[in-house]
This record gives C-alpha cells, sequence and structure tokens, in this order.
C-alpha cells in the first residue's frame, strides 16, 4: 500500500513538472496572448462595449477602493470622446500571472478634460477556461483615475450655462488648452511643411517644362538628386547608386530622405480606425504614420503595424549585378525595449 502511494507521489510530481515545463516553452505565446486581451479591452473602452469589457475583466477582480467588479464595469464603460492606450511592456509572472505596462490618453464625456496616464504594473491572469485569453484582474497601485466615476469638465469648452450644486463641482484646467494649442501649432508646421514641400516640387517641374520664345533661349535645368553622376566609376561590389529610381513616378514623402536604420520607432498608438505608429528621426523631429506610408531610402512602405514593430516592404537590386530587376522584400523597424519603457 505504501509503495502504490509513493508511486502516486511520483506520478503527480512528474505531471506537474512536465506541465510547468510546457508553460515555459509557451513564453513568447503567453505575451502574445497578454497583448491581445490587452488590445481588445481598450478597443472595448474606447467604444464603450459593456459586454467585451465584463469578458475581460476578471470575476475575481478586487480593489481597495472599488470594492465590488460592477463600479469597475461602470468606470470602464463611461463614454470616452478619446481613448487610446499605448502598450509599452508586458512581464509573466509566473504561468498565469502577467504584469502590464502602458501609457493611457482619454477624453471622457464631450467636455471632458484630456487626462493622460503612465500605468506600471496593471495585474492580469489567466482564464483557466481558456489558457489563450488574459483578464484584468487588478488595477496598478498608482492608477487613481480609473477609480473615478465623474468626468472632469474642461471649462474652456462653449457650453450652455449651467449652474453646478453643492456636490457638483466644476473642475477646470489649463493643460487641455495647452495641449490642443501645442497640437495645433505641430498640425500648422507640419502643413508648412509640405506646402514647402509641394511649391518646390511645382518650381522645378515648371522650370523643365517652360517653352523658348522669340529670342530667349530657355535652358533645361539639370537636377542631379536621386542621378548617378555620369563622371563616377563604377562602386566595387558593381553596383550603380540608382538613389531614389525604385519608383520614378511617385513624389517622394518626407522620411524617405533618411535611411531606414536611422529612423527610430518611439511607440504605437491603437486607436478605434487603424493603428498610428510615432517615428522619430536622427535631428529628433517626430511623425505620426500609418499603413501606407513611405520611409527610408529604398521606398519602404508600411504594410502592417503591430505593436511593437513596423512590417516595410522595400524595393531593391540585386548588388552583385546592376542590370537586375528591382525585388520587393520585408524590413523591420523595431521598438526598442529601452525606447519603450
Amino acid at each position: 500500500m505504501k509503495g502504490k502511494f509513493l508511486l502516486g507521489m511520483l506520478v503527480l510530481a512528474a505531471a506537474f513538472l512536465g506541465y510547468q515545463y510546457m508553460l515555459g516553452q509557451n513564453t513568447e505565446e503567453d505575451v502574445a496572448n497578454v497583448k491581445s486581451s490587452f488590445k481588445k479591452l481598450a478597443k472595448a473602452i474606447s467604444a464603450s462595449d459593456v459586454k467585451t469589457i465584463n469578458m475581460l475583466v476578471s470575476p475575481t477582480f478586487t480593489d481597495a477602493t472599488l470594492k465590488k467588479r460592477k463600479k469597475l464595469i461602470e468606470v470602464l464603460s463611461l463614454p470616452r470622446k478619446t481613448y487610446i492606450a499605448s502598450l509599452s511592456n508586458v512581464q509573466l509572472q509566473g504561468s498565469d500571472m502577467a504584469l502590464v505596462f502602458y501609457t493611457r490618453t482619454e477624453i471622457r464625456g464631450k467636455r471632458g478634460k484630456m487626462l493622460k496616464d503612465k500605468i506600471n504594473g496593471e495585474i492580469w491572469n489567466r482564464d483557466p477556461s481558456n489558457p489563450k485569453l488574459w483578464k484584468l484582474s487588478k488595477l496598478a497601485q498608482k492608477d487613481k483615475w480609473f477609480r473615478k466615476t465623474e468626468i472632469p469638465i474642461d471649462t474652456n469648452v462653449a457650453v450652455e450655462t449651467k449652474q453646478p450644486s453643492e456636490n457638483e463641482p466644476v473642475l477646470g484646467s489649463l493643460e487641455k488648452k495647452e495641449a490642443e494649442a501645442k497640437a495645433k501649432a505641430e498640425a500648422e508646421k507640419f502643413e508648412a511643411l509640405e506646402a514647402k514641400n509641394a511649391k518646390e516640387g511645382e518650381t522645378e517641374k515648371a522650370i523643365e517644362a517652360a517653352p523658348m520664345t522669340g529670342d530667349e533661349v530657355v535652358l533645361a535645368t539639370y537636377n542631379p538628386a536621386n542621378k548617378r553622376d555620369p563622371f563616377q566609376p563604377w562602386g566595387e561590389s558593381g553596383q550603380i547608386d540608382v538613389g531614389g529610381k525604385c519608383d520614378p513616378m511617385r513624389e517622394k514623402e518626407t522620411l524617405e530622405a533618411h535611411e531606414l536604420l536611422s529612423l527610430k520607432l518611439q511607440g504605437v498608438i491603437f486607436t478605434e480606425r487603424e493603428p498610428l505608429a510615432l517615428v522619430t528621426t536622427p535631428d529628433g523631429k517626430g511623425y505620426t504614420l500609418y499603413r501606407g506610408k513611405y520611409l527610408g531610402k529604398n521606398c519602404g512602405r508600411i504594410v502592417d503595424i503591430d505593436d511593437d514593430r513596423l512590417l516595410i516592404e522595400e524595393k531593391r537590386k540585386d548588388p552583385t549585378d546592376p542590370f537586375s530587376d528591382w525585388q520587393t522584400v520585408e524590413s523591420e523597424l523595431k521598438l526598442r525595449p529601452e525606447e519603450g519603457t
């Protein structure tokens, strides 16, 4: 009898160790599943989708301030004008728990002021009935705003006059106004740059197309940009510097003036319509990109945006054959850990 008991214990121990081993092999998959569940909850919050929110909040959710789970559902389901959650890191804690780090930007209601919070260590747990699904189990320790149901009012927005009651204070701040002014200034700066580039392109085309009239001789203007120097010998690899000729019929975009590896992916923002990528140039200027935009000197076009990378299709020639056709190759621009934390 004692021998059978010991044999049974050994079998259980072996099964447990095997289970732990299998979990250890799925670390990357678990992180991907946490990220997927996080994105679903972010979209549900943005759309006030109570059904999905309820599904992605753990039945065992606990919080010293909110007390009850349904109170969190109420907070997450509030109508929002804007909700953006930019995931920066996921740290697995054992086999069934993960810490999530992200930056959250939101505007609650039509007149709410913009709020931005950096969340460190929100707790998510694996759903026992569905190992690929993870659920929010506990708020981060310093996440105070998600524990409040009121909507801070931006008093700078013109609305009909309403006298607040004694228990309904009107909250206002210059934060939203300053943020809007900064965003407007950045937009005007970008539009001015685009207009300048477009004007320069039109001037070059007009000069090249100008006809000869009377005794006046109009000389054709040669623009050496993106063209091979006729006096430049072949390189060591036998490749001609073809520059921007990988797509000669398309007007170049701003970030195509930079090498792909000189650009830095600073973060990804998931919106209701589509994901946006924040990219900076070596001189520190930032740009917001989406699928279909071009960057890099090899006609690189963004075909997909993930939470930690951009998938880019470039056009390149065989460096050993200067007469080869253009080939489409895939490249990546990844979010570096030190830049995403």
